[in-house]
């Protein structure tokens, strides 16, 4: 069967394969490991060698490089592998899979073969990533999508693709999030003119661009979920939505324009990297209105990512030390303005006998620029006598809600990326504080610095698109701001 694979990416010049299935699940074994154990490790299936060059891991997904070799002829192929989607079920979001849609479709090769996609039975999963492919394919060519009607096409051609209604349902959320909110990536070596169009004024706004930007992300977080119901519940009769392009305003950049959106309808900004990236910890748990809220913030390049919680208080703190011991957690970040000593107290406080962790001490305490960087080593409950050094780095320059120094706020995201670097197993930095919104901002710092460095690319906040649904028939003003794709 994986020699037939093989001979089949061989024959048809396959440059990537999308995988969109796990080796096993729950238990069962969902697809068969059809490359090498090990990098640099040479699997011969029939009379194809298939050397294992390199992984990247990316959040939610992998890709790996592999060399196929036939006689004397030796070719790349990509693997796309998409680890967070349960069988007959969706992820947990929409912008992880526009995520990786976007490298398959953004990947260095050319792009004249077929892709190979599977899963495990090659219809749930893998018809909705067809799916999407062909809707976002046909917005860009015909300025209209028609989901039914592919999905209709894909059906025709295997049975049950597309199989569950959540499936069919998320495909709409997905396609809304690259439509209207947009997908689109700024190189590092462009954000400096860019930065330079935010920060300025249009002529018939009283404000930056990048302030109206800023206005966009609050609409959509308050607007985008009540307004998109009605585009979905109608499809089924008209099975076609069309995007109307608006005339170019701004200035350009690549293919995509530059322009302010006007201040009627419902307005969509790029907000994947505030709104999509924050998701509420899916395991829905009553809590009370005192009790530690947790966020998940993904990060580029580490697989556990970050975890914003309350500040907790002596009623909780028992629970938060469980926790942070759950988790194996070594880095605390805290942004309160009294974080330093607040979170002394806590660490320290013996006569406390809420407190999880004993033997708690201090190692070393540095003064940085902004912020203190203190070491402590942790007796952990579950190891004995086994020492656990966590370090807890309290930024205190604020101004307000801001950073009195951007400065201090970099080195201080640099200290903790050296620091967490260091370690062999991924483990999830915990951010504490009182208001997320100075979390947020140190999660995409630290998000976009790892993007930044690895990729050489940044996120770009798009003025967005407006959206209006009128008699089952929903028209999209396709009103941009950012770089091409």
């Amino acid at each position: 069967m994986i020699v037939d694979f093989w001979r089949m990416i061989w024959q048809q010049s396959v440059e990537k394969i999308v995988m969109l299935t796990n080796l096993v699940e729950s238990g069962t074994v969902k697809c068969l490991q059809y490359w090498p154990d090990e990098l640099n490790g040479v699997c011969k299936y029939g009379r194809i060698a298939v050397k294992y060059v390199d992984v990247g891991e990316i959040n939610d997904y992998n890709i790996r490089t592999f060399i196929i070799t036939k006689g004397k002829e030796a070719r790349t192929v990509l693997q796309f592998h998409f680890k967070t989607w349960p069988d007959k079920d969706v992820p947990d979001t929409t912008w992880c899979l526009v995520d990786f849609w976007r490298a398959v479709d953004t990947s260095d090769m050319t792009n004249k073969a077929p892709i190979v996609v599977h899963c495990s039975a090659g219809i749930g999963r893998t018809g909705t990533f067809i799916a999407l492919d062909n809707l976002i394919s046909q917005a860009r060519i015909e300025h209209c999508v028609r989901p039914l009607q592919i999905v209709e096409a894909l059906r025709e051609q295997r049975v049950n693709m597309v199989q569950t209604k959540e499936q069919y349902e998320y495909l709409h959320e997905a396609l809304a999030e690259t439509l209207l909110m947009g997908t689109h990536h700024v190189l590092t070596r462009q954000f400096r003119s860019v930065y330079n169009y935010l920060i300025d004024k249009d002529s018939n706004l009283t404000t930056t661009r990048l302030e109206h930007q800023f206005e966009l992300v609050k609409q959509s977080v308050e607007n985008h979920h009540g307004k998109l119901q009605p585009v979905a519940s109608q499809e089924a009769e008209y099975g076609k939505f069309e995007l109307q392009p608006v005339a170019s305003k701004g200035a350009e950049y690549g293919n995509i324009e530059l322009q302010p959106v006007d201040s009627q309808g419902a307005e969509y900004g790029n907000i994947e990297t505030i709104m999509a990236e924050l998701k509420t910890n899916r395991a829905n748990q009553e809590r009370s209105r005192n009790q530690p809220v947790e966020i998940n913030a993904l990060a580029f390049n580490m697989k556990k990512g970050m975890l914003v919680i309350s500040k907790p208080t002596k009623q909780h703190l028992a629970s938060f030390w469980s926790r942070l011991e759950q988790l194996g957690s070594i880095t605390v970040i805290d942004l309160a303005s009294d974080a330093l000593d607040k979170m002394l107290d806590v660490m320290l406080e013996e006569e406390d006998e809420t407190r999880l962790a004993k033997g708690a001490s201090v190692i070393k305490k540095s003064q940085h620029n902004g912020f203190v960087e203190t070491t402590y080593s942790l007796k952990e409950s579950t190891q004995g006598s086994l020492k656990k050094t966590i370090k807890h780095f309290a930024f205190i320059s604020w101004r307000g809600t801001l950073p009195a120094d951007r400065q201090s706020l970099l080195e201080m995201i640099d200290a903790v990326h050296t620091w967490q670097s260091e370690m062999t197993d991924d483990k999830p930095i915990v951010i504490l504080d009182r208001q997320e919104r100075n979390s947020a901002i140190d999660s995409d710092e630290c998000s976009l610095r790892e993007d930044v460095c690895v990729n050489s690319r940044c996120y770009n906040f798009p003025g967005g698109y407006r959206c209006s649904c009128n008699m089952g028939f929903a028209r999209y003003t396709d009103e941009k701001s950012g770089i091409g794709h």
